[in-house]
């Protein structure tokens, strides 16, 4: 992460209907015309302000040196990581066979593969569930987790269909390392770092989207994702 843009924070508290006013004693003009003194303040207090949204200038900053990226649960892209390695050769994978035509329009950006198959602990078959809600398809928020009853309220119905699923270890071995790993497979990151106990000894890095609050039954906690990854180097 970085340092927030006090004035971009600002416009971030306005935009979820937060105003600032200012403190009983404080100076008088308005302290959300004053953000970097604002900040100042909160530090002293010992908070920092980061930006949560990482960019492609921020991992470029790491030096990481890749080869291979792989794009798990790819959708329609991740522009981020395309940014950051524009040099590198991409492995875009995705369950829903549709994402296919999806990521075609960034063939003249990036080299890359298009893999048809979920990853996961194991090789074998798999029901993929797609969500669906009035007139739209939710592919990016297909799973092979069982959602929660919470989870599953948001959406109208589901699609099911049976996916090959393959492990990472498996995929990875027709590619040259170092590798770069990007996960977003909706609840099911941990089977994904099951199955790549040899494919993470050569990543120099792991960018994976895990949800702190359980959103599918019998789902991971996210001690348990930082432990796998621990146990194989990263």
């Amino acid at each position: 992460m970085s340092r927030a843009d006090p004035f971009a924070f600002i416009k971030a508290l306005k935009s979820i209907g937060v105003n600032l006013s200012s403190a009983e004693g404080a100076r008088p003009e308005n302290i959300a015309d004053r953000p970097r003194p604002m900040l100042r303040q909160l530090e002293r207090q010992g908070f920092t302000v980061e930006a949560a949204a990482p960019s492609a200038d921020i991992v470029k900053r790491f030096g990481f040196d890749v080869r291979t990226v792989f794009d798990v649960g790819v959708d329609t892209g991740t522009p981020l990581i395309y940014d950051a390695f524009p040099d590198a050769h991409f492995v875009l994978s995705d369950p829903v066979s549709e994402s296919e035509d999806r990521v075609q329009h960034w063939k003249d950006k990036i080299s890359f593969d298009f893999v048809h198959c979920a990853l996961g602990a194991k090789s074998g078959l798999a029901e993929v569930k797609i969500p669906r809600r009035p007139n739209r398809v939710r592919a990016s928020r297909a799973s092979l987790a069982e959602f929660e009853d919470g989870n599953a309220a948001m959406f109208e119905d589901f699609e099911t269909r049976q996916i090959d699923v393959r492990t990472l270890d498996d995929v990875a071995r027709d590619y040259a390392g170092p590798f770069g790993l990007k996960i977003d497979t909706e609840g099911f990151e941990l089977e994904v770092i099951k199955g790549a106990t040899e494919t993470l000894t050569k990543c120099e890095f792991v960018i994976a989207e895990v949800s702190v609050k359980r959103r599918f039954k019998d789902g991971y906690r996210f001690s348990e994702l930082i432990s796998e990854m621990g146990k194989n180097g990263v």
